[in-house]
């Protein structure tokens, strides 16, 4: 929907600082993952790229619920995809699939986003 200037009129969700990092997050795991071998293209692969993108999506739709407890749902949602998006990266390093130093290029965005929904959520908490 355009605005009277013209412009693409922003949801709440585009607001949120989380949710830009998140979107930041999966672009770095789409761009990490072409690097991945072609026979992990429907497994870690797969599964990684689905869970960095659901971190964002939860944001998203968490952000128009009706209620905060509705929204507090869907940060843990969030923080959970979050956690599986770590734990693939981790085991990616393990099987040599990818390689130490992506992962620690990752790390510091994925504790920056982590660590922004556990103050979103304490801010809906109150």
């Amino acid at each position: 929907m355009l605005d009277a200037n013209n412009q693409y009129q922003q949801y709440g969700f585009e607001k949120l600082e989380v949710y830009q990092h998140a979107e930041d997050l999966v672009v770095k795991i789409y761009n990490l993952a072409k690097k991945f071998p072609k026979e992990e293209l429907f497994g870690l692969t797969s599964q990684i790229r689905r869970a960095s993108v659901s971190v964002a999506l939860n944001l998203a739709e968490g952000s128009v619920e009706r209620t905060k407890k509705e929204f507090i749902k869907f940060t843990n949602t969030a923080i959970g995809s979050l956690v599986e998006t770590k734990s693939a990266l981790r085991i990616g390093v393990k099987l040599g699939i990818m390689e130490q130093k992506d992962f620690e290029e990752v790390l510091p965005l994925i504790d920056k986003i982590f660590f922004k929904i556990l103050a979103l959520k304490k801010s809906l908490n109150k």
